[in-house]
């Protein structure tokens, strides 16, 4: 039987997570799992403060749904700076037999904030950074000119 891996990302918005799924995981959208997807209209993307908590619980339930039907690869696209955010991903992986792969990306939060697509202010993303706990054992990754260094 195939190997069942669930590759969740960490970082400030504009830190390179989705160009990552895009460009290097090149991954199917319907296993990328991301609160960003709720907020999406008609394919303009809407955010709204007031439903980050319901965006967390679709991004959750299309992860279960991925898992229960046993896809191969599925990818966690969120912030994710604390453990308690992705600690229900944690569970699920595990009781639906996945190996996990943590992967965060770091970048200036300078440059973070020119480069994220959804208008964070950079405040907003430095914030976002000082929040960030160390996850034991994951990758970090520096997304530079287009491409992914390992640190």
């Amino acid at each position: 039987m195939p190997e069942k891996k669930m590759i969740i990302l960490r970082g400030i918005p504009g830190s390179g997570k989705t160009t990552y799924t895009q460009r290097v995981l090149e991954q199917a959208q319907e296993v990328i799992c991301s609160a960003d997807h709720y907020f999406i209209r008609e394919g303009v993307y809407q955010f709204s403060p007031a439903d980050i908590g319901k965006a967390h619980e679709a991004s959750q339930q299309k992860a279960r749904k991925l898992c229960s039907s046993g896809a191969k690869t599925l990818i966690i696209d969120n912030t994710n700076t604390k453990k308690w955010e992705f600690e229900p991903y944690l569970k699920m992986a595990a009781e639906y037999g996945y190996t996990v792969e943590v992967v965060r990306f770091i970048l200036p939060c300078k440059i973070a904030a020119k480069r994220n697509l959804h208008g964070v202010p950079e405040k907003n993303v430095e914030r976002m950074m000082e929040r960030f706990e160390d996850y034991p054992g994951e990758s970090l990754l520096n997304p530079v000119n287009g491409e992914f260094n390992p640190i």
